[in-house]
């Protein structure tokens, strides 16, 4: 594939690892046309769709997110 191919990115969140290539396999199945060209596996988030997570990785806080503020840098 060829530069600037690279459309999409996916954020998800799963249980345990090894479900991972049970989810690319899926969505691969699914869309035919999918190509699946990086993975990044981040092994603790602090922060998980808006809600501050604590050591032991239950949500301790709400942080309001506004999907339509311009980004900053």
């Amino acid at each position: 594939m060829g530069a600037g191919v690279a459309n999409l990115v996916v954020t998800m969140q799963i249980h345990k690892l090894s479900a991972l290539d049970a989810v690319i396999s899926q969505l691969i199945a699914e869309y035919p046309g999918v190509a699946v060209l990086d993975t990044r596996i981040v092994g603790r988030s602090v922060k998980s769709w808006a809600r501050l997570l604590g050591s032991d990785g239950h949500a301790r806080e709400i942080v309001p997110v506004d999907l339509w503020a311009p980004a900053t840098t």
